[in-house]
């Protein structure tokens, strides 16, 4: 997208640290004109221009831009920012790694091996107790077992980690909650800070930037707010 907008007349000349391989380029370019980003022509559309303001996957800025197209035709309806609000916040949530974090099951130590190593002096009990410490952060216990169960959305994964995503702005602790439900923190907090950006870029910066209207949204009456209260209920 960025070799387009600062129009260039050949990718190829672009002047890559790492060039990528020709295929994925070629790709690459097929998939921005499925997404209409591009014309026959290999030019950026207006669309294209509009989904390079977004610093997420080209496939989830079309995304969002046609959440706002389909809401702009349907101006009575009072929940539209809501939707937008379930776009934006499922983009999010996709454009990181799963923040559920995988545990797995360990082999606790055996008592008749533990007392085997220690009766030939190869274990002592520290030892032993730092090999049945590690074991317990291994196994998983009932509360991580049920997070994902708990944020469970049947229409889609990125729609349970956005209802996880609210609840973690929700928290009054980040850290705890994290804990609590065997989530990452440094991944919901990057997931939190890009989908309040989203918003940022949506509501302030569409007008500045000289988008056309049916890709810009002017304003927020109220469902689209900083926080996602509200948005998954």
């Amino acid at each position: 997208m960025l070799s387009r907008i600062i129009q260039l007349l050949q990718v190829t000349n672009f002047p890559f640290s790492t060039p990528p391989e020709a295929t994925a380029m070629v790709e690459a370019v097929h998939c921005l004109k499925a997404l209409e980003a591009l014309d026959g022509n290999g030019r950026l559309t207006p669309l294209g221009k509009a989904m390079a303001h977004y610093p997420i996957s080209p496939r989830h800025s079309r995304m969002i831009l046609t959440v706002i197209q389909i809401m702009k035709k349907v101006a009575s309806y009072a929940r539209a920012n809501l939707v937008l609000g379930y776009a934006v916040a499922a983009a999010a949530a996709l454009s990181l790694s799963n923040p559920f974090v995988i545990q797995f099951e360990g082999s606790y130590p055996r008592n008749d091996d533990v007392e085997r190593d220690e009766r030939s002096g190869t274990l002592n009990s520290v030892k032993t107790m730092d090999k049945q410490e590690k074991w317990r952060k291994k196994k998983p216990n009932e509360t991580s077992k049920m997070s994902s169960v708990k944020f469970y959305n049947p229409s889609s994964d990125a729609q349970t980690i956005a209802h996880a995503l609210q609840c973690f702005e929700l928290s009054t602790s980040p850290v705890e909650f994290c804990n609590e439900n065997a989530l990452h923190l440094k991944t919901m907090e990057e997931m939190s800070k890009l989908r309040k950006l989203l918003l940022q870029l949506i509501f302030h910066q569409n007008v500045k930037c000289g988008f056309e209207q049916d890709f810009s949204r002017t304003h927020d009456s109220g469902g689209c707010r900083t926080s996602l209260e509200g948005f998954l209920q």
